[in-house]
Formats: structure tokens, sequence, C-alpha cells
């Protein structure tokens, strides 16, 4: 990690507004356990690229991690629409985010939920939405194409039994992510990160 953070601290001294570069030693940063200085890169490689989707993605999942639940959702918020292809995936995470920072549904951020409800973002969003109940998201839940698609319902399916006050059952949901999902991913990382919360995980 230190050999990472060095060889791309010397690429920003050639060029001090690079943003792959600031994106990648924050990567390092966060893998070192400096979150501060992983928000820094990050927001100095949005300041530089505006629409630096994935350095915006990164921003929203280290504020996820560290209970910025607020300023989380208004980064994924901002992917929603710059990603018009996943805007409903992004759109799930930043009404999730707000939710979990103590907001109330407002209808001007509300997402709308129309296509094919067997899809499943489309069943969370109308879980969310108070659409439908608990369970009937969890019959449509099935069928995954995939399955860190499968690792990110289960993490919503947690998130939601957290905003319920229901933290047994949130926490075998995000056992469950973990079990299922790359590392790598945001519903494992925010997984991660809410078992620590609940004191299940200590480090």
């Amino acid at each position: 990690i230190e050999s990472s953070i060095v060889s791309f601290s010397r690429a920003l001294e050639i060029n001090n507004s690079y943003p792959s570069a600031l994106l990648n030693r924050a990567l390092a940063y966060v893998k070192k356990g400096t979150p501060s200085l992983a928000l820094d890169d990050l927001t100095s490689a949005i300041v530089n690229k505006t629409n630096f989707t994935e350095a915006i993605l990164e921003r929203a999942s280290l504020y996820f991690d560290l209970g910025e639940f607020e300023l989380s959702s208004k980064d994924f918020s901002k992917v929603a629409t710059l990603q018009p292809i996943n805007s409903k995936q992004w759109s799930l995470w930043a009404l999730v985010t707000s939710l979990r920072s103590g907001k109330n549904l407002n209808s001007s951020q509300t997402p709308q939920t129309e296509g094919d409800n067997s899809f499943w973002t489309n069943v969370l969003l109308s879980l969310f939405l108070n659409e439908i109940t608990f369970d009937e998201a969890s019959s449509q839940l099935n069928n995954f194409s995939n399955l860190n698609d499968e690792a990110s319902a289960k993490f919503f399916l947690g998130t939601y039994k957290i905003l319920e006050g229901e933290e047994f059952e949130a926490i075998e949901f995000f056992k469950e992510t973990l079990l299922i999902d790359n590392p790598r991913s945001y519903a494992y990382s925010a997984a991660r990160s809410e078992l620590k919360r609940l004191g299940f995980i200590l480090n």
C-alpha cells in the first residue's frame, strides 16, 4: 500500500490535478485506513473532473462507511443523473442513504418506479416508498441475473430492517451480503460498515 501511495504521489508532483492518480491514491488511503486523506483526494479528483463517476461513487461509498449518510446520498444522486442506464440503481442508493440519515420521504426527491416491477431495483424502490410490504418484496426477489444483484438486494433488505428497528434481522441480511458478494463492491462495503455499527464486526 505504501509503495502505491508513493508512486501516485510522485505522479501528482508532476501534475497535481491528475484525476486518475488522485482516485488511485485515495483507494490506497482507504486500504491503509486513512479515510480523511482518501476523502481529500476524491474531492480533489471530482473538482478537477466534475463528472468523474468512479470518484463520485467511491466518495459516496466512503461517506456511507463513515456514517455520513446525507453526503453519501447527494453523491449517489449525482451518479444517477450521470449514468441514465443505471439510474434506478443509483436512485435506490440515494433514497436509502437519505432515509438512513433520518430524512423523511420527500416527493421532490422520490425516484419513479415505472417499468417492469419484477426487476429487483423497482421492487426495492416500491418497498422503501411503502408501495408494497416487506413480505411482498421478498417473494418477488428471486431469479437474479448475477450474484452482485442478489447481494445488493440482500443489503437493501437489511437496511429496511435497520430503518424498522429490527437489528437482529438486519444482521442476518448483511451477513448474507458478505457471503455472496465481491469484497470490492459497494454493497459488500456498506454491509460490512453496518455490521460494524451494530457491533457484529469489531474491525
